[in-house]
């Protein structure tokens, strides 16, 4: 006969919480974790563990048959072409000055590189390429105008009561303070015991502007440094490496030209059996499996053409399996999903194959792709890029009188600027331009707008449109007024020499003929 629960016990099944605080062999207990609550920096307290994490996930990048171009693919797509700064200083001749001072430092690798290998654009790939495998990247702005890094495994935490996380000081507010950085040669697996071991970079100056950057994706307010974006699909990984090892290992095997020789009598009977083959078949050794009177083990030095020698008594039966297997290539793209969406990306473009889709299918993914690719590109520019250009500002106007005596001017900002992001081709390249093309004229968006969507700047565009026509009719009208006094009877048309693109309808073309100069 059951025995009745307890009143307590029944009215505690009663109560209406969620299930997700239970534990139950679905939901197990994690561990490691204060049950009170614990800050993000509490799940990678241990420095060991920590640093072993950068390193496994640089491992996945320098030897996976996949981890390593899925990461540049993602570096690639989101920066593109770089990232262009945009001066709003209110002051037209400051801005352009900017511009061509920062172009020139940026595409010479002595200027903007400390070690001098380096443009500024092939940082920006660096930086992200390191966030994403390392977890976090550190940038120092240097006096000399030269930007130099520190990679994740170099701050370090010596023995110190301060509050220091991975090497990060922090204040009494949480702010970072300063940032403890190792020699270079430092090894991840040498301890740091001092404070004098590290050299102390202060994260700001005595202006209180970002003097040391750190680019990294948190997911929680309380996180101070950067973790891998292999951390969720370690085990993913290393499985997909191992399913891929083994299977084409095992369609190696299957390929193999093997000549087994039985021996059914014993030696010391004075005869043998007789033997399938010779022991100089393709000029291979012959191989004796574990020798006379061994188990069956493992065939030493198995390759193509192996003559093997079995022990007296013993007979060989076959064995093909099927390779691969029917599970193979469904599990296999399985595990490559896993691995696409944690680096942001659909699995087509991972394998660069779009043959397991549609179209619309293709663009589907790549649209929704590209939603977190503008997320991306919006936290580099904020962690990186912004506080760069304020410094370079600076700098510039140590550099140069005449930009210095400029930004004096009343009413000018020199800081104030913008950044422009590298977008993306269209998709469909006829269906999206004629797309936008109906929401201009339909007056279903304006020109701005539309450009903004495709990562351009109306005001840019607009000006450059203009200006193009403007060189084409200009140009047009000097050769035409060249061939009629060359020719006086030929009455060319400037408008004949444009082509189809311009009519005598064109809106341009009215213009000029309606003007006072027409």
């Amino acid at each position: 006969m059951r025995q009745p629960e307890s009143i307590a016990k029944a009215f505690d099944d009663l109560r209406q919480d969620f299930r997700a605080a239970k534990q139950t062999r679905f939901s197990s207990k994690p561990r490691g974790v204060n049950p009170m609550g614990s800050g993000a920096d509490w799940h990678y307290s241990r420095e060991r563990d920590y640093l072993w994490m950068i390193e496994r996930a640089r491992a996945f990048q320098r030897d996976d048959m996949v981890v390593g171009q899925g990461v540049r693919r993602l570096v690639s797509n989101v920066v593109r072409g770089g990232f262009t700064p945009d001066p709003k200083t209110g002051d037209p001749d400051l801005d352009r000055a900017q511009i061509e001072m920062h172009e020139e430092w940026a595409a010479d690798k002595d200027q903007c590189h400390s070690e001098g290998e380096y443009t500024f654009e092939q940082m920006e790939r660096a930086v992200l390429r390191h966030a994403i495998t390392d977890g976090d990247i550190w940038s120092l702005l240097r006096n000399d105008n030269k930007i130099q890094f520190a990679e994740a495994h170099r701050p370090r935490t010596p023995k110190t009561k301060r509050n220091v996380v991975h090497g990060v000081l922090l204040d009494s507010d949480s702010r970072r303070e300063e940032v403890w950085i190792a020699k270079e040669s430092q090894s991840p697996r040498e301890r740091v015991s001092r404070v004098s071991d590290l050299k102390q970079y202060k994260i700001r100056d005595e202006n209180g502007d970002r003097q040391v950057l750190q680019v990294y994706f948190p997911q929680r307010f309380s996180q101070r440094r950067g973790v891998t974006a292999f951390a969720p699909i370690t085990d993913c990984v290393g499985m997909h490496d191992d399913l891929q090892f083994n299977t084409m290992v095992k369609a190696q095997m299957s390929s193999l030209m093997v000549i087994i020789r039985e021996q059914t009598k014993d030696p010391n009977s004075g005869s043998a059996g007789p033997a399938l083959g010779s022991s100089s078949a393709n000029n291979r050794e012959s191989e004796n499996v574990g020798g006379d009177d061994a188990e069956w083990g493992l065939i030493p030095r198995i390759k193509a053409g192996l003559d093997v020698r079995l022990p007296y008594g013993e007979k060989a039966q076959g064995f093909t399996p099927n390779i691969p297997n029917p599970e193979f290539f469904p599990h296999t793209s399985l595990l490559l999903t896993f691995i696409a969406v944690n680096l942001d990306m659909p699995v087509q473009m991972l394998l660069l194959d779009p043959t397991k889709t549609n179209f619309s299918g293709w663009r589907g993914a790549i649209e929704q792709a590209r939603i977190r690719f503008v997320e991306i590109q919006s936290d580099l520019v904020a962690q990186f890029h912004r506080p760069m250009w304020k410094w370079r500002v600076r700098n510039m106007m140590r550099q140069s009188p005449a930009i210095r005596k400029m930004a004096g001017r009343s009413g000018v900002n020199a800081f104030r600027h913008d950044w422009q992001f590298p977008g993306w081709p269209y998709i469909d390249k006829l269906k999206d331009a004629q797309a936008d093309d109906l929401a201009i004229t339909r007056f279903l968006d304006s020109p701005r707008r539309v450009q903004a969507a495709r990562n351009r700047k109306w005001s840019q565009v607009a000006g450059e449109i203009v200006a193009d026509k403007g060189i084409l009719i200009r140009n047009a009208i000097e050769e035409a007024d060249a061939i009629n006094q060359q020719f006086p009877t030929a009455g060319v048309s400037w408008r004949e020499l444009l082509g189809p693109g311009l009519t005598s309808e064109s809106p341009v073309i009215q213009t000029i003929e309606t003007g006072a100069g027409a």
